[in-house]
């Protein structure tokens, strides 16, 4: 049983695989030259300018906000029991569902056919997934048995995304940076998940 990994981790590892083998196969679709540099990731999903894959990369972005539901509901085991442990699981799990709901409607309103629709879910999915991220992060580092460094990677897009900002390609930059970053952090918080759900040794037993 000490070895069993949670639902949640499961889910977690699933969304991330999903999605990057979807969007891989959008990118092999994509008609013309496409880089971070001069592209959106989000153009993978547009059907004007990607009429092959869209469908693709839209199908994976939706099942990976489906898929990140149970796993964000799988860090309740996060809570400690302490009050302010609590809030943060809470508020790490109900922005984590938010986000993902935003980024389900993002690629049901996907850019190019409703752009303006897909603009405002894509940055409430952004501005929700810093709260999740800056929420989950305190919440490891008050839980003893989280793996610590953890916590510190939560940061790292939103200090990124800073810095971006003053490059010229910044903007086309940050979206890969914030994506790309949190489905790691997705990978690392699942595996954190099983460390924290696995049970506790007996004294004098397990070491």
């Amino acid at each position: 049983m000490i070895n069993k990994w949670p639902p949640g981790s499961l889910f977690g590892f699933t969304a991330v695989a999903v999605y990057l083998v979807l969007a891989a196969v959008a990118y092999f679709l994509y008609p013309e030259s496409y880089s971070p540099l001069g592209n959106y990731l989000s153009d993978l999903g547009n059907p004007l300018a990607n009429p092959a894959g869209a469908f693709f990369y839209n199908l994976g972005g939706s099942l990976l906000g489906a898929l990140l539901i149970p796993f964000y509901l799988g860090m309740r085991a996060w809570n400690t029991g302490e009050k302010i442990s609590s809030i943060l699981v809470i508020t790490a799990i109900a922005a984590g569902m938010a986000s993902s709901a935003f980024l389900i409607f993002s690629c049901i309103f996907p850019v190019g056919t409703h752009t303006s629709l897909h603009g405002i879910f894509a940055t409430a999915a952004f501005g929700t997934s810093i709260l999740f991220w800056v929420a989950s992060a305190f919440a490891l580092l008050r839980n003893p048995r989280a793996i610590k460094w953890i916590a510190f990677f939560g940061y790292l897009p939103i200090f990124g995304n800073i810095v971006l900002a003053f490059l010229p390609e910044g903007r086309n930059l940050s979206e890969w940076v914030s994506v790309l970053m949190f489905l790691v952090y997705v990978v690392l918080l699942a595996f954190n998940t099983r460390v924290i759900n696995q049970p506790r040794p007996l004294s004098g037993r397990l070491r």
